[in-house]
C-alpha cells in the first residue's frame, strides 16, 4: 500500500486483510443527454493475496445476481494496474484531442516506457506486470 499511501494515512486506517481488489469494464452507451444505459459489464475480484476465499466467492456471486460477468482473479493487482495503464492512455488521448493535437499511438507508449524506467515502475514491472499480459489473453479467450 505505499505506493499509493506513502503518507501512511490509509493504513493507519484500514486493515490490509479487510481490502479486497476489484475492478470494473463496464459497456454503455449514451441514450440521451445525461441517460447512461449500461450494456454489459464485468467486474473482476479477487484477494490481494490470491487465495480464493468464500468472502470474495460471496462478493462475486453478489456481482452476478446484480447481472455482471464476475471472474475471481489469482492476481488481482496485475488487473487494477492493466485498467490504470488504460485509463493513462485514455486520458491522455482525450486532452490530446480536446487540443486539437492528434496523439499518434506511439506518445502514450513513451509515457509509458519512461514510468516503466522508473523506480516505481521497475518495482511494479517486477511484481505485476508479467502477469497481466496472461490475465489479459486469459480473459480475450473467456471472451471477458
Amino acid at each position: 500500500m505505499r505506493s499509493v499511501d506513502s503518507a501512511g494515512l490509509l493504513a493507519a486506517e484500514f486493515d490490509i486483510d479487510q481490502l479486497i481488489g476489484c475492478v470494473v469494464y463496464p459497456a454503455a452507451l449514451i441514450t440521451a443527454p445525461g441517460v447512461i444505459r449500461c450494456v454489459e459489464a464485468s467486474a473482476f475480484a479477487g484477494e490481494l493475496d490470491g487465495k480464493v476465499t468464500p468472502r470474495i466467492t460471496q462478493l462475486a456471486a453478489l456481482f452476478e445476481e446484480a447481472g455482471f460477468k464476475s471472474p475471481i482473479l489469482d492476481n488481482i493487482r496485475a488487473e487494477i494496474c492493466l485498467k490504470w495503464g488504460n485509463l493513462v492512455q485514455s486520458a491522455l488521448r482525450a486532452d490530446a484531442q480536446d487540443a486539437g493535437a492528434d496523439l499518434p499511438l506511439r506518445a502514450p507508449r513513451e509515457l509509458a516506457r519512461k514510468l516503466g524506467r522508473s523506480a516505481a515502475g521497475r518495482r511494479i514491472h517486477r511484481h505485476h506486470v508479467p502477469r497481466v499480459d496472461r490475465e489479459a489473453d486469459r480473459r480475450r479467450r473467456e471472451g471477458g
